[in-house]
């Protein structure tokens, strides 16, 4: 009986330092590479609690089913030592797994904006990119826009993304600054769409947006948004992108 309250208070001690751990991560990686709601765009919530949920709850089992007062401290630390290593590996692989589906640019692709984590580019891409348009491993996701491309360029992209190749958004040398007045004259749709009685679960949503940002309805406008899921960018009349509202705009 001993032994098994010895254990479940090793174990939940380790649970607790564990989960600390696990919390500054969580103020961390989203508040950096997730600003919200991008978490929920690209599936970054769902890996991130899976990978802390078996990081955290493996090690405090680990710990009671070794931890035993009938063995030295030398044997003890040399057990939590091989736990906690194990930890860190799976902790640094899941860390490594997030960070490729971390998303680094939304993309304003002529009548949509697209979600491009590091996964869906060519990492020399990136390299070659504008100095003013990378981001390193802590910087924050920006918002870019395409350049006009030549014949030869739009002949090669489209020939590829019909067979299931890289789009525009896909291409960062294609990565200029984001002008917001286009996209918000040229491609952009005019928000009272989204609130037609057909689409009144948007309503509550997108009167929040523009009631915090001061934007009078008419001056708002939307565009879809391609990601892990449907999503909708809110935008108003320089471009300036002001709120997202998860839902199909196409």
């Amino acid at each position: 009986m001993r032994n098994i309250h010895d254990r479940t208070k090793a174990a939940s001690i380790h649970l607790f330092c564990s989960a600390s751990v696990a919390g500054i991560l969580v103020a961390m990686i989203f508040s950096v590479w997730f600003p919200s709601p991008f978490g929920l765009m690209t599936g970054g919530i769902e890996l991130f609690l899976l990978i802390i949920i078996v990081d955290v709850v493996c090690g405090a089992l680990l710990t009671f089913s070794v931890f035993t007062r009938k063995k030295s401290k030398k044997e003890l630390l040399l057990d939590m030592t091989v736990i906690i290593f194990i930890q860190i590996f799976a902790l640094s692989y899941g860390l490594w797994s997030l960070q490729k589906i971390r998303p680094l640019y939304l993309v304003h692709e002529f009548d949509r904006f697209k979600v491009i984590s590091s996964a869906d580019v060519d990492p020399s891409e990136l390299r070659g990119i504008r100095e003013d348009l990378k981001i390193g491993i802590f910087g924050e996701m920006r918002i870019v826009s395409i350049r006009a491309a030549s014949k030869e360029e739009r002949e090669e992209v489209l020939f590829e993304s019909v067979q299931g190749g890289r789009d525009y958004g896909e291409r960062p040398k294609f990565y200029t600054e984001y002008s917001g007045i286009g996209a918000y004259q040229s491609a952009s749709r005019a928000i009272d769409f989204l609130q037609k009685p057909q689409n009144i679960k948007y309503r509550l949503e997108i009167e929040k947006i523009l009631t915090k940002n001061n934007v009078p309805i008419g001056e708002a406008r939307y565009l879809p948004i391609v990601a892990r899921t449907d999503w909708i960018a809110i935008i108003k009349a320089d471009g300036t992108v002001i709120g997202y509202i998860q839902g199909d705009a196409f």
